[in-house]
């Protein structure tokens, strides 16, 4: 809402500098105030535990490709379900000061229609060859999109942005681990990212985030929270109480 009445204070704006209006209508138009929503972040023993339940069936190693192409690119749920075997790139090698480095590489096309570029790592590039690899098993290969419904009312067709929720959904309702979406993977992938050590403006290139802005409120409210023993008053007062009764003696 609160963009939509901006862009309606815009084009009031324009009309009034064209001369199409006979006074400036955009004080007329407030902003509505929009209230921050708490942002459903998967922690470390919630992604293990997901992990931990994908077995080695053909649905099994296709979760486990899904889940770790999430949380290494913050693919969205229409960029990962339109992903095409083409668009992955394994072992690009870079040369740096410590050697060459091997990384890979997905190209998704991102909001607006501009293609973005998603890296991952090798032990996501072993679960999407596995998956590969069942694909090809399974007479996929001739297909050009990555991921497949291998259930459902439509085996054997390219995976839907609702399919994806739906699997998600139940990977998380088998487990006991709530709110599993790609939106949760988007965000722990930028608060992972930082825990590792990137800067925020890192994590924006590596999730393909136009705004600074939102990466750090993603990352601030989990950095807070994860740091928060350390500052806890009343964690504070019993080591002070406790080094208080050590000085006793």
């Amino acid at each position: 809402i609160r963009q939509r009445t901006a862009s309606i204070r815009s084009f009031l704006g324009w009309c009034w500098e064209e001369r199409l209006l006979d006074e400036d209508l955009r004080h007329v138009l407030r902003l509505p105030v929009v209230k921050m929503q708490p942002q459903r972040t998967l922690t470390y023993d919630e992604i293990i535990t997901l992990l931990a339940d994908c077995d080695d069936s053909p649905t099994g190693i296709r979760n486990r490709a899904i889940i770790n192409i999430l949380l290494d690119t913050g693919l969205r749920a229409s960029e990962l379900c339109a992903l095409q075997v083409e668009n992955i790139t394994f072992g690009v090698k870079f040369i740096t000061p410590e050697g060459t480095v091997e990384v890979n590489r997905v190209e998704t096309v991102v909001k607006g229609g501009h293609v973005g570029v998603g890296w991952f790592a090798d032990e996501t590039a072993q679960t999407l060859r596995a998956w590969l690899a069942v694909r090809e098993r399974v007479n996929l290969f001739s297909r050009p999109e990555v991921f497949f419904s291998l259930g459902g009312n439509t085996p054997f067709k390219p995976l839907t942005s609702a399919g994806l929720r739906a699997t998600l959904r139940k990977l998380g309702e088998a487990v006991g681990v709530e709110g599993v979406t790609t939106h949760a993977f988007r965000r722990s992938m930028a608060c992972l990212c930082e825990e590792a050590g990137a800067s925020s403006r890192k994590v924006a290139e590596y999730g393909r985030w136009s705004s600074l802005d939102l990466v750090q409120r993603y990352t601030q409210a989990y950095q807070a929270g994860r740091q928060f023993s350390k500052y806890s008053p009343v964690n504070y007062l019993a080591r002070t109480q406790n080094e208080g009764a050590g000085d006793d003696h």
